[in-house]
């Protein structure tokens, strides 16, 4: 399914107690074969994917001193503004958790401000509070950098910036 200038694709998630948990893309072959609609697997995901995978918003600083579990991890720097992570609590292709019934409009308002949504990576997202600044430009050339320096083809979600307003509930291309 089309978003934006996204793709939304459907995965199965497969749980062993022996091997563990993987997911497998379910190709439009899969649901020929299942006698299932786009319309179908996407209403299923809507209902299980936020109860099976959940979401975690941290401060970025606070999520990369978990993944880095040093004992000497450095003070956290004062940026000015802050920068939070969304990704599921697998953190595997957790960029999808954007798409979750009222979270955007829900953290908007915790956060009392509009933000823009810069994709990170497939496995997640970060959320930048924007303020009167035009930081667009800016932050377009930093998702390229990372895009192109520091991930791997299939790791990245996107090139461009999103922004979330809160007075319409939409994402739009920033």
């Amino acid at each position: 399914m089309e978003f934006l200038d996204l793709s939304i694709v459907f995965q199965c998630l497969v749980e062993d107690k022996e091997i563990g948990t993987a997911t497998t893309l379910i190709h439009n072959a899969h649901a020929k074969l299942w006698g299932v609609s786009v319309g179908e697997l996407h209403s299923a995901a809507v209902r299980n994917t936020p109860k099976l995978l959940g979401y975690e918003i941290k401060g970025l600083w606070e999520m990369l001193h978990e993944i880095m579990q040093e004992e000497n991890f450095p003070e956290e720097p004062e940026y000015g503004v802050p920068l939070y992570l969304l990704s599921n609590r697998c953190r595997v292709n957790g960029a999808a958790c954007i798409l979750y019934p009222n979270l955007l409009k829900d953290f908007s308002e915790a956060l009392g401000s509009r933000f823009y949504i810069i994709p990170s990576s497939v496995h997640g997202v970060l959320f930048l509070p924007a303020d009167d600044t035009d930081r667009s430009g800016e932050l377009r050339e930093t998702i390229k950098e990372v895009n192109d320096t520091q991930l791997i083809p299939e790791e990245i979600l996107s090139y461009s910036l999103y922004y979330y307003d809160r007075e319409t509930d939409e994402i739009r291309i920033a």
